[in-house]
């Protein structure tokens, strides 16, 4: 996929082996920025899907004793962010700042994270600079608010199940550009919650493997691998649910592949601790489900005065 935008960007007209770059004016400026093919034939779909896999690459990065799977670890991780960097999506970039910091949380814990985010500061003003201008004033920007404050109108209008899947353009011109905000208008509250449900079990299985201490006699260093593996894919999680703020992929199948590898590692790490999923952990999944969707709702009518 990176090489594909590499052929992309390198073409005087944007055409890769597969398919052309997508041209986007802002301030006058003409920028380009690369996509892929199939569920990726968006620039925005194959930021997220690069950011993604940043964890996936990092946790072979330091957990491995190959000095050729480190290398090749470090390498993609390289690449992937160049890859991001070719899409010229705002979101992915937030996103990969997201999954970076969380990454720093891990290797160095929360005081030399906040210590090397602030050092990086530059380094994060310098890259943003290279995108797209991230502003009200941008018309990108602007349709986005736009499309945010319809879909709080289409909730009002059809609050319990929404308009439908994948009819937000059916009453709006340009799609939502963010996942959260497709969900609540196509799907309603019933729906929404349902989905943040799907979504909350997830983090709530990484969460609790996570604190598991305890297991069968013989299982402590396969314990002890689930553990490390599960905190990488909660930062893979995490900038799906940061770059989805700015994207509109909610029924994506990647996402749910991660999710998948979740509920598999939760059931392996169930077979030799106590690990479990009770009523009450469901009741307050719930509950915390309806709260996001009361705090996405104050959000965005904050967002839309500033």
């Amino acid at each position: 996929m990176v090489h594909h935008a590499y052929s992309q960007i390198q073409s005087p007209i944007g055409q890769g082996w597969a398919e052309s770059v997508v041209y986007r004016s802002d301030g006058g400026a003409k920028s380009i920025q690369a996509r892929f093919v199939g569920n990726f034939n968006d620039p925005n779909d194959m930021g997220m899907f690069l950011v993604m896999n940043i964890p996936v690459a990092v946790y072979f990065l330091l957990s491995s004793k190959s000095l050729f799977t480190k290398l090749f670890a470090l390498a993609t991780v390289f690449f992937l962010c160049l890859g991001i960097y070719w899409t010229g999506s705002r979101g992915s970039l937030l996103g990969a700042l997201s999954v970076f910091f969380c990454l720093f949380y891990i290797k160095f814990g929360k005081v030399k994270a906040v210590i090397l985010a602030s050092i990086s500061v530059p380094v994060v003003f310098l890259a943003m600079g290279a995108f797209r201008k991230i502003s009200k004033e941008d018309e990108s920007a602007s349709q986005r608010l736009t499309a945010w404050y319809e879909g709080i109108q289409m909730l009002k209008h059809r609050p319990l199940f929404g308009f439908g899947k994948e009819r937000f353009l059916e009453y709006h011109s340009k799609v939502a550009h963010n996942t959260y905000v497709t969900v609540m208008s196509e799907l309603g509250i019933i729906g929404y919650t349902l989905w943040a449900m799907f979504m909350l079990i997830a983090l709530h299985m990484l969460l609790s493997v996570m604190k598991v201490q305890d297991g069968k006699e013989g299982h402590e260093e396969l314990l002890k691998k689930e553990k490390h593996l599960s905190q990488y894919l909660l930062v893979a999680l995490i900038g799906y649910a940061v770059t989805a703020f700015f994207i509109s992929r909610s029924y994506i199948m990647v996402v749910y592949i991660f999710v998948a590898m979740v509920a598999a590692m939760f059931f392996r790490v169930s077979k030799f601790t106590s690990l479990s999923l009770t009523s009450k952990d469901l009741k307050r999944i719930l509950l915390l489900s309806l709260s996001s969707l009361g705090f996405l709702y104050v959000l965005i009518r904050i967002l839309l005065t500033i």
